[in-house]
């Protein structure tokens, strides 16, 4: 029985579901989006053989704009090698790729309404894919190829404009990099994945802090990210693979219009490096790891609470993300933000502001145990804590880590600023950091 539905025939969402479908038990391979060398041979030939009949594609323009939008994240818009702007047609009955690499990483897009008319490959600058995209969600666009001309066609108003450009030869795409074998986990990774992201450093010359950390061992599954301030880790269900790796914090994986839908993940390692693989129902990514050794990030972790505690109510969480943005502080703190006790209620002001502050706001229902407490903190990383869900925040004594954890697993340190006075005399021991 054929893997694939019969000629010309288009993959519906339910086709594939059943192609593609997510099975309990060990990793599995998911099919190549690549031909084989024999059908490689077999489509080259049809298309040398009998001119009459080339290789022809028909799909609707709104999905050639949803494949575009992804392979954007791939597709650089600048580079000294012109096949990383080409994208990939691989078209035999029932199944359409577009795929786009770097040589970094790999993107493929699974079309879900294809009619292939004549099954070939070839190579379509992206630009013309753009070009192609422009019109009526619901219009058709076709695309063809006779010897080294394609032909491309789309509709405005009924009426069929079409264009030649030429084909770039085969040959000069990039061998790719073998996919790791993946499985089925659970859709809260790639919402981890991108809760993490804004943690990571972006200091070029510590690229071990600017991934992603997939942290598999006995003690829980967690994605992990610090740049050395601050540190986030979240806890999610075991993973198919039992390496841990760090994986760039790529445009792709951040993207909002990626859905985790079936998806599945693996990784695979060899002498040349690593490679984290993703795949959802319509996408299939694989990226290179980043070497290096991550911190060990669990000797951060402090080893009690603290009787410190602030405690910001989901109100005033609101309240902070709209105003701190609008605080500007001092030469020394130039993003630093104060919070003490004042009449009763928990007060937000510029740090190193002179009593009375010139600048603060009142956070109604917050609290802040005891009342002698008080906190300096960057504005910016606490306003990245509260997005990633964190409220309550404890620590020991005014120098010393901020730990909290959310309600579903997660955890989140954080240094606060300090003042010189604060700071450690010679021979006094220093806490650990983040990402030291």
């Amino acid at each position: 029985m054929p893997y694939f539905p019969g000629p010309a025939a288009a993959l519906s969402e339910e086709d594939l579901r059943r192609l593609h479908g997510v099975r309990a038990g060990p990793p599995r391979r998911v099919p190549s989006t690549r031909l084989s060398a024999e059908a490689v041979r077999q489509t080259k030939g049809a298309a040398t053989s009998n001119p009459r009949k080339p290789m022809k594609i028909t799909l609707p323009r709104h999905e050639l704009r949803d494949a575009l939008a992804g392979l954007s994240k791939v597709v650089p818009p600048k580079t000294t090698l012109p096949v990383f702007q080409l994208v990939r047609l691989s078209a035999y009955p029932g199944r359409l790729t577009l795929t786009a690499t770097d040589l970094d990483s790999v993107l493929a897009y699974r079309c879900g309404s294809a009619h292939i008319q004549t099954a070939g490959e070839t190579l379509v600058p992206f630009t013309e894919l753009s070009r192609l995209a422009h019109g009526r969600g619901a219009e058709a666009v076709e695309l063809g190829s006779v010897d080294h001309r394609l032909q491309l066609t789309q509709t405005f108003a009924g009426q069929r404009l079409s264009r030649e450009v030429t084909a770039t030869p085969l040959d000069e795409w990039p061998l790719l990099p073998p996919k790791p074998e993946v499985g089925a986990v659970d859709p809260a990774l790639l919402g981890h994945l991108r809760k993490a992201a804004p943690f990571a450093s972006r200091d070029t010359s510590r690229p071990s802090l600017g991934g992603l950390y997939l942290d598999s061992s006995a003690e829980g599954d967690y994605v992990v990210a610090t740049d050395g301030r601050r540190l986030s880790a979240f806890n999610t269900v075991r993973q198919p693979f039992r390496t841990s790796c760090i994986v760039p914090a790529s445009q792709f994986l951040l993207w909002t219009e990626l859905t985790p839908t079936e998806l599945q993940v693996g990784y695979s390692a060899d002498q040349a490096g690593g490679w984290f693989r993703l795949v959802t129902l319509r996408w299939d990514y694989q990226v290179r790891t980043i070497g290096g050794t991550f911190p060990h990030w669990r000797q951060v972790i402090p080893p009690s609470a603290g009787a410190w505690v602030l405690t910001i109510s989901e109100a005033d969480a609101g309240l902070l993300t709209e105003a701190l943005p609008l605080f500007t502080g001092q030469e020394l703190e130039p993003a630093g933000v104060t919070l003490h006790r004042q009449a009763g209620a928990v007060v937000v002001s510029r740090a190193g502001d002179p009593a009375p502050p010139s600048t603060s706001l009142r956070l109604p229902s917050s609290t802040l145990e005891p009342h002698t407490a008080h906190l300096s903190v960057d504005r910016t990383y606490l306003l990245a804590a509260l997005a990633a869900g964190f409220r309550a925040f404890r620590w020991a004594d005014g120098q010393g880590p901020l730990y909290s954890r959310d309600r579903q697993g997660g955890l989140h340190v954080l240094m606060p600023l300090r003042s010189p006075a604060s700071q450690p005399t010679p021979g006094q021991p220093r806490r650990p950091q983040p990402g030291r």
